[in-house]
C-alpha cells in the first residue's frame, strides 16, 4: 500500500463521515426539530434556525456524496468544516480559561493603597 493510496482512503473516509454524520443530523433537524433540540439540550429558538442549519448540513452531505466520485473537485467542501470545527474546539476552551478563578488577573494595588495598608499594619502592631 503506497502513501498515495492511504491519502485517498483518508479523503474518502472524510467524505463518508461527512455524508453520514451531516446527512443524518440534517434530516433529523428538518424532520424532527423538537426532538433534536431536546436531545442536544438547545435553548428554545425560532424553528427557522433549525431548518436553515439542517438544510446546510444536508447540502454538505449531498456534496460529500458527490465528493466520493470526484474527490479533488469537492475538497473545498471539507475545508469550511475543518475551519469551523477547529474554531468550535478552540474558542469555548479559550473562553472558559478566562472565566476560571485561578486564571483571572488580580489588579495590582496602587502606590497609595499600598502605603495606607502598610501604615494600618504598622499602627496595629505598635
Amino acid at each position: 500500500m503506497t502513501d498515495t493510496m492511504i491519502r485517498w482512503k483518508w479523503l474518502s473516509a472524510m467524505y463518508v463521515y461527512t455524508a453520514a454524520g451531516a446527512g443524518l443530523l440534517g434530516l433529523a433537524m428538518l424532520l424532527a426539530p423538537n426532538l433534536v433540540a431536546t436531545y442536544l439540550q438547545m435553548p428554545i429558538q425560532d424553528p427557522v434556525v433549525l431548518g436553515v442549519v439542517g438544510s446546510a448540513y444536508l447540502a454538505f452531505a449531498s456534496a460529500s456524496i458527490l465528493g466520493l466520485r470526484f474527490s479533488l473537485r469537492f475538497i473545498p467542501i471539507l475545508m469550511p468544516q475543518l475551519i469551523y470545527k477547529s474554531v468550535w474546539l478552540v474558542v469555548p476552551d479559550a473562553v472558559n480559561i478566562h472565566n476560571m478563578p485561578q486564571f483571572q488577573m488580580q489588579r495590582a494595588p496602587s502606590v497609595l493603597e499600598s502605603k495606607s495598608t502598610l501604615q494600618a499594619i504598622l499602627r496595629r502592631d505598635s
